[in-house]
């Protein structure tokens, strides 16, 4: 297939540095000689390119890269011949495989004046791979140096800021690619370094859910192969994890595999819970560590680790912006890779806790959520207006780990009062202790409730406080009211606490 003069909205392509051609043709798999490998040849395809200025002893990177059109998702395992001519002549030639469906070939051209370039793509053969529709895309981007510019600040900041989608498919989490569309619609960043890895985020408004294929981890090891992602809910950064930043993880060790949530206390983490299993429970966090499968489009022929996280988004408070961390370490090779790349962790000795960099370096997370509401059974959040001079928004939530409870009250945004004073009633359960912040009186109400109260200390607009229940019993049902200075009712509301 020949392209001399291709178009793009009435421009000629040699105005344009991103080559792009979209092939109609139709996948044709014909049966190998053994009769179970299938493949298809692609005629040639040619471009031309005109660079902007003369290409004398530049380097050039031709990004080429080879997409499924149908589920728009990388298409791995293809040989293909890339070629440099001018006016007949080639000038560099080479034979590659592609495991990803991205390559980057950078050539030194020497000529004097090079202006027009034909870059050719020849023998596009796919191999060993089921097609996941009957079309694909080939784009092929050169870049100068004479081209490059600074990056600029805002430049720096979008490498380290990720943009989720919105979804309507939940996934399955099992630790590989369950089905070939599974992350076909999430966001999809790729970390490079020493190491290759592809990050991939989705959520539907009820769980977050991110997958780290780890191309360059080709094995699981029993101890030391981690998988962690980590949130500054509240986006203040901070040079130590704070109590709005949380990190989740799973580890192989000791030959078990082994998920984990650790929170930050202001100085360091704290572990909420480390399990080898979970009790199930359809509101909780999961995630699991597997291998790759025929249906990954990065490197299906490879065994290959991957990790899955599935994350509540309302029991741990995610907002539309947050800080985002990522780290992974493969224990055979001793080498771990993170994101931001320049976050600062260090290696791995014994405990996840030890390597993570302050959430100050941590990169963003944008969230796009909508209109914000209350989406799982263990929160219930009410807003009253007494007047049009006040109102009150605020949001409860509640863990449970064993017999100890840890409510959060948050006063939102939009409020126009402080919060002195805070009920908890438990009609069904026994409250056989209880706890508030500091600079608040705690009195018990019979056996079975408690109300907090301030004078010095309140929740100020945009605030928020911890109180810390003992009970006899798994999930009680919490009825809590909030007062002002005055002791005037200002929201009330149930639930019950989330399981850890």
């Amino acid at each position: 297939m020949l392209v001399n003069n291709y178009m793009v909205s009435g421009l000629s392509i040699a105005t344009v540095l991103t080559l792009s051609m979209m092939l109609s043709t139709p996948i044709q798999f014909i049966e190998g000689e053994d009769g179970e490998r299938k493949y298809t040849t692609y005629p040639d395809v040619e471009l031309k390119w005109t660079p902007v200025s003369p290409t004398i002893d530049e380097e050039i990177s031709f990004v080429i890269e080879f997409r499924d059109t149908g589920s728009k998702m990388p298409k791995s395992h293809i040989d293909y011949t890339f070629k440099i001519s001018k006016e007949g002549n080639d000038l560099y030639t080479i034979s590659n495989h592609t495991h990803s469906g991205t390559d980057t070939i950078k050539q030194k051209l020497s000529s004097d004046g090079i202006y027009p370039i034909t870059v050719t793509i020849t023998r596009i053969d796919f191999k060993e791979v089921e097609p996941k529709s009957s079309y694909f895309s080939l784009r092929v981007k050169p870049v100068t140096e004479t081209e490059k510019k600074p990056v600029t600040e805002n430049e720096r900041d979008e490498f380290r800021s990720i943009t989720i989608p919105t979804s309507e498919k939940g996934v399955e989490i099992d630790g590989r690619w369950t089905t070939q569309t599974e992350w076909a619609d999430a966001s999809e960043t790729k970390i490079e370094d020493k190491d290759l890895v592809y990050l991939r985020t989705k959520h539907d408004k009820v769980f977050l859910y991110i997958l780290l294929d780890f191309i360059s981890d080709d094995g699981l090891d029993k101890s030391s192969d981690v998988g962690v992602v980590c949130f500054d809910t509240e986006s203040d950064g901070s040079n130590s994890p704070l109590q709005d930043d949380y990190c989740f993880y799973r580890v192989t060790r000791a030959g078990k595999f082994r998920d984990g949530i650790i929170q930050g206390n202001g100085g360091g983490w704290t572990i909420l819970q480390e399990s080898k299993t979970w009790d199930p429970y359809e509101q909780k966090f999961k995630a699991r560590i597997g291998y790759s499968q025929m249906n990954d489009p990065y490197d299906s022929a490879n065994k290959h680790v991957h990790y899955e996280f599935r994350i509540p988004i309302e029991s741990y408070d995610l907002n539309e912006m947050m800080g985002f961390y990522v780290y992974l370490n493969d224990g055979f090779k001793n080498e771990f890779i993170e994101w931001p790349l320049d976050a600062g962790a260090r290696h791995l000795a014994l405990i996840v806790n030890d390597v993570l960099p302050a959430p100050d370096s941590w990169g963003e997370l944008h969230l796009k959520l909508g209109k914000k509401e209350s989406v799982l059974s263990n929160t219930e959040v009410q807003l009253v207006e007494e007047d049009e001079e006040k109102m009150v928004e605020v949001r409860v939530q509640a863990k449970q780990i064993k017999n100890l409870v840890i409510v959060r009250l948050r006063n939102m945004g939009d409020s126009t009062e402080d919060i002195h004073t805070f009920k908890i009633l438990l009609p069904d359960s026994l409250l056989k202790a209880f706890k508030g912040p500091r600079e608040w009186s705690e009195e018990g109400i019979l056996d079975n409730g408690a109300v907090f109260s301030t004078f010095n200390n309140p929740i100020h607009i945009d605030g928020k406080a911890y109180f810390i229940l003992k009970v006899d019993d798994v999930k009680p049902v919490i009825q809590w009211t909030v007062y002002d200075s005055n002791k005037d009712a200002l929201a009330e509301g149930s639930m019950t606490p989330f399981l850890l």
